[in-house]
């Protein structure tokens, strides 16, 4: 697993990661899930992508020199992000 995804996973809730390491646990990570945990991983990572996007558009923009796609709103109305 991506260690960013394990960081999120960690910050939402769904998963934790233990000092010591054994083969039940996958290093150390140990994933559980609650609902409101899920839907917060899930914004996680789409904050994540809306960052990424809003970065592009606005190299874009300055190095072209023309309004911006956009792309980081559109994601933000596509899943309903604030």
């Amino acid at each position: 697993m991506n260690e960013r995804i394990r960081e999120l996973a960690v910050k939402s809730g769904i998963a934790y990661q233990s000092k010591q390491q054994d083969h039940d646990t996958n290093d150390g990570f140990t994933v559980i899930s609650s609902k409101d945990s899920l839907e917060k991983f899930a914004e996680l990572i789409v904050r994540e992508c809306i960052d990424i996007a809003g970065k592009e558009d606005f190299d874009v923009m300055m190095k072209e020199g023309y309004p911006c796609s956009q792309t980081a709103k559109k994601i933000k109305e596509h899943f309903g992000v604030e």
